[in-house]
């Protein structure tokens, strides 16, 4: 695979990529300095930028653990017609916000190619006995998704801005979310 030739003797080529890399100090120190000023320019209160980000991140069913401890247990989602279309055991994380628009990785578990149309699907949630949630281990919701490649199920465990120790909201972005979760 032929790479683009060096542009100085302070440049190296990644062959994986095919761009030069600077690796002396001071060009590495302003290539840093740039990209942190123009991504922090363009995070800053941007719900454009952090949607997008999450759109990356997220897929068709989503559980996101908003509590102190680390949850197990099993997901079973069935489609409209009462197929099951995901049955699944999940380890997710305790969410440790560092104030960034992304969520913490280990804090969720995505499962993608659910949805085969739009309809009311069917969440069963148990956790494991040392996984309770406010003693809650068994959860059984409904989330109706009209418009399955845009919209994801998020289901809610332990979110401390909801009531509610388990829960499922269907949204197409993060700033949906977060409005649903204040109302």
């Amino acid at each position: 695979m032929p790479s683009l030739p060096s542009t100085s003797d302070d440049e190296t080529t990644d062959t994986n990529t095919r761009f030069p890399i600077p690796t002396g100090g001071l060009a590495r120190r302003r290539f840093l300095a740039a990209a942190g000023a123009t991504a922090s320019v363009a995070l800053a209160g941007c719900a454009t930028v952090v949607d997008f980000l999450a759109g990356m991140v997220l897929d068709d069913v989503n559980l996101m653990n908003g509590t102190d401890q680390v949850l197990t247990g099993s997901i079973v989602v069935r489609n409209p017609d009462g197929e099951t279309v995901l049955d699944d055991s999940f380890e997710v994380e305790p969410d440790e916000d560092d104030g960034g628009p992304d969520p913490d990785e280990e804090s969720q578990a995505v499962f993608g190619d659910v949805f085969d149309g739009p309809g009311e699907y069917t969440v069963e949630i148990e956790l494991d006995e040392d996984s309770a949630i406010d003693g809650e281990t068994e959860a059984t919701l409904t989330a109706t998704v009209d418009d399955p490649e845009e919209e994801h199920i998020i289901v809610l465990l332990g979110a401390p801005e909801h009531p509610e120790p388990v829960d499922v909201v269907v949204i197409e972005n993060f700033s949906e979310m977060a409005e649903r979760l204040e109302e």
